[in-house]
């Protein structure tokens, strides 16, 4: 599983956020090779903040 998300700001810019997901196994316990970038840059964890983005 691959998903971008395409955030678009009202100052014209915009940022990507990339979900990449796939290795599953089917056996307790369950894994999987799961990964974000943001604009192509890795990202750990899952929590985002923008900042400077013109309302």
């Amino acid at each position: 599983m691959d998903e971008d998300i395409v955030l678009k700001w009202p100052d014209g810019s915009k940022d990507t956020i990339h979900y990449h997901c796939s290795d599953h196994t089917s056996r307790p316990p369950i894994e999987c090779n799961r990964w974000l970038k943001l604009n192509g840059v890795s990202h750990e964890g899952c929590t985002f903040t923008f900042t400077n983005k013109s309302l």
